[in-house]
């Protein structure tokens, strides 16, 4: 989703909804695929996903070493993520 939205397309349909005077979460419900400070601009957290990065350098840094060594990579270079629930998903909050 972020490619053609730049940071993500949940900044601008949260505006969209806000001038058009729909309410988040009750009558449009906000998620993001990934985790940045600029969606929260439209004042509702939004629930996105967790991608840990640190986990995901360290994980690229060691298949980068091991093919400068002449090494093969690990091909069990996963690393976790979550789906973090926020206000903008939640219509508890709305009503």
């Amino acid at each position: 989703m972020s490619g053609a939205c730049g940071l993500g397309c949940a900044p601008a349909a949260a505006r969209a909804a806000l001038d058009l005077g729909l309410s988040i979460p009750r009558d449009i419900l906000i998620a993001q695929d990934s985790e940045e400070p600029a969606h929260h601009d439209f004042g509702s957290a939004d629930s996105g996903g967790g991608f840990f990065p640190d986990e995901q350098a360290e994980v690229a840094v060691k298949a980068l070493l091991a093919l400068i060594n002449g090494d093969e990579p690990s091909p069990h270079g996963h690393t976790r993520s979550e789906l973090r629930i926020r206000a903008s998903t939640d219509r508890a909050v709305g009503t």
